[in-house]
């Protein structure tokens, strides 16, 4: 029965029993007196549902057990949560109910029935009063009845007194299984008002959710499409379906045949929800090892409902409450704002427990909806500011490398390398000033830039290699593989790089190879940058930390983290052949 109230976190999984739901929640009076069930009505008051339990029940057929005088101690006693009893032939239940007081001038009393079974007739005082399809003992001879009715009860019926309820049913045209039900007894526009506050109840419901899926989807679609937006987005688009079902049948009374196929619908539509929920808050959370938790929330999903033929949400909220706890203790910001939305549905469902539910449900949905928000917002928050930070440390970096490229000792250098050429070799200077020119020309051009064509970054490399040669008088050599031309990076990337392999690589007078490779994958680019060098194996006997504090790496990391934040790996380190640069970014 837990399912029912628990529509709000999950769409229902069965929809005739949450129609019943209906009246399952509201405040409703049962009392009784004796040991044989009796049910009480005050026709004085109005505003009050009787429900109508503790039935009495057989299998076959006998007109007489409609009589209000048929002896039925014999009967067995229906028990709620025990009995799942489908496509047993005809079968009846009986109760009875005492009418007390003066009924109201105004107004007549009807009983609500929703989603009961196939077909049923209804007999008041052994007065068969409607009749719902056609009940019988065989499939083929039953005609399937409407999902809801609300059966109207004449004053002359309703006097003071004891009256007998037996209803003649069917079920051979429904699939799930049949439970334990309570038919709510009261005046009509009692019964009418308590549907109409529940049909809008649920349309607020879908509203709620609606509007929280657009705005979960146009956080996806403007900023940078990170999937944990698209995930929730995706988890209140099936809460509006799942809900949708449910007001689609209040609004419209369809066939009980149909009603019966949207219980299978939402057999799909329940265990998905929740585990978009779940896969939101794992990539929310930044879990290790997310397709293992992925693995775990799917299997809590979809348990219940082979086990129990019900899917009960409190498993994944209790999952999503541990991610939440780890959450908190790594410090990911907006996770203790989440933590407090899951607990307040669990503490919703409580309630619900406990009888204290009118509006608590929806309550509980603008809450949840509300801290996942707030949630999001503080982790939007956190991200703009290290993109910020990120920006700050990537434009000083910038300017400690234009620095270093202009610097005197740098400008010295390389005019004592055209000094030398133009003695020996005025060709080859003028080339060396060109290449000299050139670099400049193309750093000043992208330096300022946040992304340029890996294409300018090779040119920028191997101009840089040609000058860097002509000051050294060797050769270096840059190779590329598998580069597609159209890819955008930071500029500078491999530049600062092959800088760093010239400066720790290579001996005086020693020739140089570099090579840069480009590899898609499962959705991530893997950049590789290879060098040679004579001085590998001294480097390798370096503390990492020389190499890690280096302006150089710096620099490429801020740069990585500026232009792809928190979406970007990077290793480096001494192979078998030669010194390896990895660059791995994970596409959108």
């Amino acid at each position: 029965m837990a399912n029912l109230i628990l529509s709000f976190i999950l769409p229902p999984s069965k929809i005739t029993i949450l129609a019943i739901a209906l009246f399952c929640i509201l405040p409703l009076h049962a009392q009784k007196t004796g040991s044989d069930s009796l049910h009480v009505f005050d026709l004085s008051r109005s505003g009050q549902l009787e429900r109508l339990g503790d039935w009495k029940y057989r299998f076959g057929d006998n007109p007489l057990w409609a009589l209000s005088d048929f002896d039925d101690q014999a009967w067995g006693r229906l028990h709620p949560g025990k009995e799942k009893e489908t496509n047993h032939g005809i079968r009846w239940y009986r109760t009875r109910v005492r009418l007390e007081g003066e009924q109201n001038d105004f107004d007549i009393l009807a009983m609500y029935f929703s989603g009961i079974v196939s077909a049923y007739e209804i007999y008041w005082d052994g007065r068969l009063i409607h009749r719902n399809g056609g009940v019988a003992a065989v499939q083929a001879a039953e005609i399937p009845g409407d999902l809801l009715r609300v059966v109207k009860l004449r004053r002359e019926w309703t006097t003071p007194g004891i009256h007998t309820i037996a209803i003649r049913l069917s079920n051979l045209h429904v699939h799930d299984s049949f439970r334990y039900f309570r038919i709510p007894l009261g005046y009509l526009s009692d019964i009418r008002d308590k549907l109409n506050e529940f049909m809008y109840l649920q349309l607020f419901n879908i509203g709620v959710f609606f509007f929280a899926c657009l705005f979960s989807f146009a956080l996806f679609l403007g900023g940078g499409r990170q999937r944990p937006y698209l995930m929730f987005s995706l988890y209140c688009l099936a809460s509006v379906l799942g809900i949708g079902i449910l007001a689609y049948q209040l609004l419209w009374n369809i066939n009980i045949r149909y009603a019966d196929s949207l219980v299978w619908l939402s057999y799909i539509i329940t265990p998905l929800s929740g585990v978009l929920l779940a896969i939101f808050f794992i990539l929310i959370f930044e879990m290790p090892r997310k397709y293992y938790h992925m693995l775990i929330v799917s299997v809590l999903a979809v348990v219940p409902l082979l086990l129990f033929d019900q899917s009960d949400p409190v498993l994944v909220l209790l999952y999503a409450s541990g991610m939440a706890l780890y959450a908190i203790r790594k410090k990911v910001p907006g996770s203790l704002t989440a933590l407090i939305g899951i607990l307040g549905l669990l503490a919703m469902m409580v309630f619900f427990y406990w009888g204290v539910v009118w509006y608590v449900y929806t309550a509980g949905i603008v809450f949840f909806i509300f801290c996942v928000m707030l949630s999001i917002s503080r982790q939007i928050k956190q991200q703009n500011q290290q993109h910020e930070a990120a920006k700050l440390r990537s434009a000083r970096l910038e300017t400690e490398l234009l620095k270093k490229h202009i610097q005197p000792h740098f400008l010295m250098n390389t005019l004592l390398s055209i000094i030398s050429w133009i003695r020996e070799d005025p060709p080859t200077a003028i080339k060396l000033i060109q290449s000299l020119a050139e670099e400049f020309r193309m750093i000043n051009q992208i330096s300022s830039q946040t992304e340029i064509p890996l294409s300018d970054e090779v040119a920028l490399c191997r101009t840089h290699l040609t000058l860097m040669g002509y000051r050294q008088d060797v050769q270096y050599a840059l190779e590329a593989q598998n580069l597609p031309g159209e890819e955008k990076i930071p500029p500078m990337i491999f530049h600062t790089l092959i800088e760093n392999g010239l400066t720790h690589a290579y001996r005086s007078g020693e020739n140089g190879r570099f090579l840069i490779s480009c590899e898609r994958n499962n959705g991530t680019v893997h950049y590789r940058l290879w060098n040679d060098g004579s001085q590998l194996e001294k480097l390798s006997r370096q503390p990492a930390q020389q190499i890690e504090e280096g302006m150089g790496l710096k620099y490429v990391k801020a740069r990585l983290e500026e232009r792809y934040p928190h979406r970007w790996q990077m290793d480096y380190g001494l192979r078998s052949d030669g010194w390896e640069v990895n660059i791995i970014i994970a596409q959108h």
